[in-house]
């Protein structure tokens, strides 16, 4: 399967765009603040119906405009044709359809066309908050198995009305024993597809890195659960935690805080690695990801 065309209108900083791309390598050339990024994360947008950076739609949208538009043709081995088109407006959610159908739930589509996209911001995966690589891993998960997109779907959801819930003291135990309940069973759902997924990628991350580093580095990525390896346990330790929760004004323990550790040895790379060890290491993880989805 491969994107054939790509059509953007006022998306971002680019007005109109038509590209019809070759069926294998293809390259953006132009000057510095042109759109060449723009058009990366207008395909971003087909596949996962968000931007590559996290921002909210609005800034999808063009200055002046009051509507986005990207719309995509796919080609697949068998001589099959799949158009894409996806609207992002600032009176009304976005509207994302398949050969003229809109979807119900955006949730359906994601993972269809699957990609990996590294870009000089990435950098954050190293140097940023451990939410910068749980974002990332979800990307590639969620793309990979609907099980685990509903999963996290509804984790997200239930973490959101407990921590509303914490805020706001807001004091209902039925409702509260419900959220926690979710939360244990979703969130062990979700922190054991992460730790498998980190499990088959470390080879092959592994085998990229010393390539690239001709061997004369060990580069290290591991898992670290933000929460305990069963269900009942952590159900317990929810609401153990329930009234210090309460104090603080936020949920403590669960998936939503696991990590990813990028290591240099036995230290953090984003402490001790070069600029060029950085890339090498983004990049060897961008590669190992392309090729875990490949698979």
């Amino acid at each position: 399967m491969i994107l054939s065309s790509l059509s953007v209108i006022n998306f971002k900083n680019v007005a109109t765009a038509n590209c019809h791309f070759a069926p294998k390598l293809n390259c953006f050339f132009g000057g510095n603040g042109m759109g060449k990024t723009n058009l990366l994360d207008a395909i971003h947008y087909l596949s996962v119906v968000r931007g590559h950076l996290g921002t909210t739609d609005r800034y999808a949208i063009r200055q002046g405009a009051q509507e986005a538009i990207i719309q995509g043709e796919y080609l697949w081995d068998d001589g099959q044709e799949d158009k894409i088109s996806l609207r992002i407006s600032t009176e009304r959610s976005k509207q994302l359809s398949r050969n003229g159908r809109l979807y119900k739930r955006h949730s359906d589509h994601i993972g269809r066309y699957p990609l990996v996209i590294i870009s000089p911001h990435d950098q954050r995966l190293i140097r940023g908050g451990s939410d910068e690589r749980r974002r990332s891993v979800d990307r590639i998960l969620s793309q990979q198995d609907a099980t685990y997109l509903a999963n996290l779907i509804n984790y997200n959801r239930a973490l959101d009305q407990r921590n509303n819930m914490l805020r706001n003291q807001i004091h209902e135990p039925a409702l509260m024993d419900i959220l926690e309940e979710t939360l244990a069973t979703t969130g062990l759902a979700v922190t054991t597809m992460r730790q498998a997924y980190v499990d088959e990628l470390v080879p092959t991350f592994d085998q990229i890195y010393q390539h690239l580093s001709a061997g004369v580095e060990r580069a290290v990525l591991s898992f670290s659960a933000g929460s305990a390896s069963t269900a009942q346990e952590q159900l317990r330790i929810l609401r153990d935690r329930r009234q210090r929760d309460y104090e603080y004004g936020f949920t403590a323990t669960g998936c939503h805080r696991d990590d990813f550790e990028m290591l240099l040895g036995e230290n953090l790379m984003r402490k001790i690695g070069s600029e060029g060890q950085n890339k090498t290491y983004l990049i060897a993880y961008k590669l190992a990801e392309y090729r875990y989805l490949q698979q």
